[in-house]
Parts: structure tokens; sequence; C-alpha cells
């Protein structure tokens, strides 16, 4: 014969079983004198608890314990946004990195600098002369970017992601 749960007996005590589960309890505890047993400490239990002054307490102490509890992790959306954000956020220091080093190289030697770099992370090549655009059905259009341009689109792009970082780091996110 099983006996009855804890969980039962309390859900029993707190008068929140259905009709028909709460008929089978009281059936239980009719036959079972070990669960009867264990149901008369309980309601002792409640009893003596219900007997209790009921204490306000000084302070409030649910802000403290809030503010010590870590924040819930970001979801997998986010975190792959982060991590592209990152990415690009990479490719484009190298990018801007190259193109100073581009416009430096004449005034000074840097080429043992970039060639470290390159041999390191492999052999990267930035060289946009143009922007093809094409779309299904629509003519092509080429759009010329100028190193400039690039340059200022590298910024821009940056910007924006240090402003969508500081806008999560601020709610308290954290990848």
């Amino acid at each position: 014969m099983s006996h009855l749960t804890e969980e039962t007996l309390n859900k029993y005590l707190d008068e929140v079983l259905d009709p028909s589960a709460h008929l089978s309890v009281e059936a239980h505890l009719a036959s079972c004198p070990a669960c009867q047993n264990r149901f008369n400490d309980l309601q002792s239990v409640f009893h003596t608890l219900s007997l209790l002054d009921e204490k306000t307490l000084v302070r409030d102490l649910a802000p403290g314990v809030l503010a010590r509890l870590p924040a819930p992790p970001l979801p997998l959306g986010w975190r792959l946004v982060l991590a592209i954000q990152a990415g690009l956020a990479m490719g484009l220091l190298g990018a801007i990195a190259q193109v100073a080093l581009g416009f430096l190289g004449s005034q000074i030697d840097a080429r043992l600098l970039m060639n470290a770099w390159i041999d390191t992370f492999g052999r990267i090549s930035l060289r946009i002369p143009t922007l093809d655009l094409h779309m299904l059905g629509l003519p092509g259009y080429s759009l010329p970017i100028s190193a400039p341009a690039s340059i200022v689109l590298l910024v821009v792009v940056t910007v924006l992601w240090g402003l969508g970082n500081a806008r999560l780091l601020r709610n308290g996110h954290e990848a």
C-alpha cells in the first residue's frame, strides 16, 4: 500500500484538493494509521503556527536581497546580436587600422607591424572599390565608395555599436 505524500497532506490541510482527491485522502487516512499519525503531527504544527502572533519587520529586507540577486542571462538572440556586433567591431577596427597605416605608411615605417599583424591573423585585404546592389527583378546599381566615405561609414557603425552596448550595459544586461 502506498502512503500519502507530504505534498498531498499539505494540500488536504490547505483544502486545495479537488473533491474526488479530497474523498480519496479521507478514505486513505481512515484506513492507514501511519498516514493518520503523520497527518495529526502536521495538523498540530499548523495549529501551533496559527497561535503565534504575527510580527512585522522593522526594516524591509526585500530591496537589499533583490539587489544582490544575479541578473537573468540574456536570451540567445541578444547574445548572437552582441557576438555579431563584436565581430563587426573587430573587423572595423582592422579596416580603420589598415586605412590609417596606408595614410601613415609614407611617413613612418609601419610595414613591419602590419606584416606581423597579417602573419598572426591571416591574410586580410579590404578593397571596396564599389558596392554592387542587385535585387531580383530590378536593374543592378553600383555605388562607388571612396576611402573617406568608408571611414565615415566605419565611424558611424562603430558609434551606433557603442551606443547599443551602452544601453544594454545601463539596463544591467551582460553577455
